[in-house]
């Protein structure tokens, strides 16, 4: 049996908690071994959550009201419902693939609408944008075959044709691709003077796509197009 004693010895005050206590089914009696007050005693003693209750027509008072704990039950579930179903809502946006894992291994990929997936297991890895990126490179000094230093900066379209193969063949495919670029462009104009460097722009531009877009093809990317912005000489 819970019991909550409240001790006043104001009769009045007394009499309107006893009133107040009864009409909330509570069972109120004369607290006992003497002590001037009240003594409340919950009906049923299993599974009780006790919330706080104001009375402000009695004193101020603050009792307890209980609440049996299978009320409460509903709302957990509510709650716990809301949130699984917003942790397994994911919306992917237009021209953008989701990439799944389950448990940490590659499941399915994601089309752009709204798709569910089982929550706590299923994880938006990745998420690729598919529209066509422009790259800038900063400039590279490069070497002609008659041993001068061109500065040349460069920028590459390019995109993504295969979002898994992006996701999972190159840890980094923005920084390959640049490396890549940098090393293409020293075989390139290592193999031209500086005169056929200055005049041979569209030339360099088609075989440095034509290398690029071949050994990118692996990663899941395209290089549509490469442009060298400056060739400034020495």
């Amino acid at each position: 049996m819970t019991s909550l004693l409240f001790i006043e010895d104001d009769d009045s005050i007394r009499l309107a908690l006893t009133l107040a206590l009864e009409d909330e089914g509570y069972e109120v009696r004369e607290a006992a071994d003497g002590r001037t007050g009240l003594e409340m005693f919950a009906a049923q003693e299993p599974d009780l959550v006790l919330l706080d209750l104001r009375l402000p027509d009695i004193g101020g008072f603050e009792v307890c009201r209980t609440m049996r704990a299978n009320s409460i039950v509903p709302i957990i579930i509510v709650v716990l419902a809301v949130a699984l179903l917003t942790q397994s809502l994911k919306v992917v946006r237009q021209q953008q693939v989701g990439i799944v894992e389950r448990l940490g291994k590659f499941r399915r990929t994601l089309d752009p609408g709204p798709h569910l997936l089982v929550p706590l297991i299923d994880n938006v890895r990745y998420t690729m944008d598919m529209r066509e990126a422009v790259v800038p490179f900063p400039p590279q000094g490069v070497i002609t075959e008659d041993n001068l230093m061109v500065s040349i900066d460069s920028v590459i379209y390019y995109q993504v044709v295969d979002p898994v193969r992006a996701a999972y063949e190159a840890q980094n495919y923005i920084q390959a691709i640049e490396q890549l670029t940098m090393t293409t462009l020293r075989n390139i104009i290592g193999g031209l003077d500086l005169e056929q460097t200055l005049t041979s722009r569209e030339e360099i531009n088609q075989k440095l796509r034509v290398v690029l877009d071949e050994a990118t093809g692996k990663w899941g990317i395209k290089v549509n197009r490469v442009e060298l912005r400056t060739v400034e000489p020495p």
